[in-house]
């Protein structure tokens, strides 16, 4: 979550300007042999932005502002070269349209014109050309192996200023989701001032533009008024962040007026905030909370190794009572990995397992557990800021007769053994959580978890690779959808990852300087873009 405080709100006169600029008129991609997004020039008028809208937040995540490096800010500075729609589709960003080419292997981009930077410099082919490779080769993202050239891509060429070809090798219409994660970065700025300098005070072309920043204390952004949609351009003058890592004082801030907006993960403090009167916006697709099994197709994974005992662990837990309790009301029960309702091959066949400790024990009998087992303590690790969200879900777990323990590691070691970082040899059989948010297309998340080659060796299924592989290399995106969910009917019954409850991302935010969200609510930066006046 991004940090605020509230300072005092300078009301500007209001005046009226004009913008003359791009106005996107989103279409819905559904892939078909091409798709194409209209893009016009329009005068539209809009107030001039004012005030400053604030937050508080306990960390400020990846303290950067370069894009390839999961930077916190990103989402404000930057527009991608694709973005995703809030029906949880594609569109252009930086694009005014791209086509497909009828055997799936070249899409042209189309630019927006007259889209600049926050510097004056055009967002052109060779910007987009140079951020795409970039992105490529350097980024900490679940995307960015799948436009390598080592992977399918042949080529990408500029053919005019507001064109770039990019060529694979097979068809791959699920590369959407790695071009909406692309980043597009000024490239002229880079050749002259180099990286280290640009990303210190990057220039832009997304609705914000960075104005000031102090290590470990705040962050400050202004309107970018010159934004190529006039419509979505901020209502705030100023969007600042400040870093509070106390609990009772982000709370104690919100609740006297020192902060506009407050993101918490303790769903019932934010149950009694809503309870007082103070109202929560939801954003983005639902997250979910799940559990992957390691290399359980080891026989040294011991328990885990059977299936029986997977399963088991499913039906103990109770996900209603979890939504109910642990997530106070702001969640559902199933999901999967990355994948909650209404995304990308998403099926009305993948159902919650049931709560059904009878169920549980009896598998657990078929298992032979505990004496077929030389060593039957199940082992889960997690990291200290989930240490009591995992101890409440191995009660469900020991209730039904399973013997587990939780081992906490220091978060880099923890996502190192989860395959961000020299991989360790011995994580067989370990149980690991991920509490994750998700997006409109997360299949090459889902290669990771359950693909072969995945990073996260998790699982290890011929069957799985091959539906995975028909997944990426359908002609339409609408054949590639109808693929995935063959795909994840089929994993979800191997039980190497569990899903748990889907959670609904929400903040609360003060009604005496926010009226409400106008704009996008496809995630957070785009949800507080729309903010408005009270």
């Amino acid at each position: 979550m991004k940090k605020w405080f509230l300072v005092p709100l300078f009301v500007l006169l209001a005046t009226v300007i004009i913008f003359t600029g791009c106005q996107q008129e989103a279409q819905t991609v559904t892939q078909t042999q091409t798709q194409t997004q209209t893009q016009t020039q329009t005068e539209t008028t809009i107030p001039e932005p004012w005030g400053t809208l604030t937050d508080v937040a306990a960390t400020f995540g990846y303290d950067n502002f370069d894009p390839n490096l999961v930077s916190s800010w990103a989402g404000l500075m930057f527009q991608n070269l694709m973005r995703t729609t809030a029906e949880g589709d594609f569109e252009g960003d930086v694009l005014a349209s791209w086509d497909l080419s009828a055997d799936g292997l070249t899409w042209t981009f189309h630019l927006i014109p007259n889209n600049f930077f926050t510097n004056g410099d055009p967002v052109d082919a060779a910007a987009v050309a140079y951020s795409i490779q970039r992105f490529s080769e350097s980024a900490r993202s679940a995307w960015s192996p799948y436009i390598r050239e080592d992977y399918n891509r042949v080529a990408i060429n500029v053919v005019d200023d507001l064109t770039v070809e990019y060529v694979t090798a097979h068809a791959e219409p699920t590369l959407v989701a790695s071009f909406s994660a692309t980043a597009i970065v000024n490239k002229a700025e880079i050749d002259r001032v180099g990286e280290d300098a640009y990303f210190a005070n990057p220039s832009g072309s997304g609705p914000w533009k960075l104005v000031g920043y102090s290590t470990g204390i705040s962050v400050k952004f202004e309107a970018n008024t010159g934004y190529c949609r006039p419509d979505e351009v901020p209502h705030f003058q100023f969007y600042q962040q400040y870093l509070v890592p106390e609990l009772a004082t982000r709370i104690s801030m919100f609740k006297t007026g020192q902060c506009d907006i407050l993101g918490l993960d303790d769903y019932a403090r934010m149950k009694e905030l809503q309870d007082e009167g103070y109202p929560v916006e939801q954003y983005g697709i639902n997250g979910t909370d799940s559990f992957a099994f390691q290399k359980s197709w080891m026989p040294e994974a011991g328990p885990v190794n059977d299936i029986n005992i997977r399963k088991a662990m499913s039906y103990a837990l109770n996900r209603q009572e979890i939504c109910d309790t642990w997530y106070s009301g702001y969640a559902i029960p199933g999901g999967q990995f990355f994948f909650p309702h209404d995304v990308f091959g998403w099926t009305d066949e993948i159902v919650a397992d049931a709560y059904d400790p009878a169920m549980a024990e009896s598998l657990i009998a078929a298992a032979g557990y505990p004496d077929a087992f030389a060593n039957p303590i199940i082992t889960v690790y997690c990291q200290a800021s989930d240490q009591d969200r995992i101890l409440y879900y191995m009660s469900y777990w020991q209730a039904v007769g399973l013997q587990v323990e939780l081992k906490v590691m220091e978060t880099a070691t923890y996502w190192s053994y989860l395959g961000f970082g020299p991989p360790p040899e011995d994580n067989i059989g370990w149980i690991w959580f991920w509490k994750s948010w998700s997006y409109a297309c997360s299949a090459y998340h889902c290669a990771n978890m359950y693909t072969t080659n995945g990073v996260h060796k998790v699982t290890n299924d011929e069957t799985a690779n091959a539906l995975y592989a028909a997944v990426t290399t359908q002609l339409t995106y609408e054949a590639a959808r109808e693929k995935m969910a063959e795909f994840q009917v089929y994993v979800k019954g191997l039980y190497t990852n569990i899903g748990v409850v889907e959670y609904r991302n929400y903040f609360l935010y003060n009604p005496a300087t926010i009226g409400g969200f106008d704009g996008r609510h496809t995630g957070y930066a785009e949800t507080i873009q729309g903010a408005t006046h009270a």
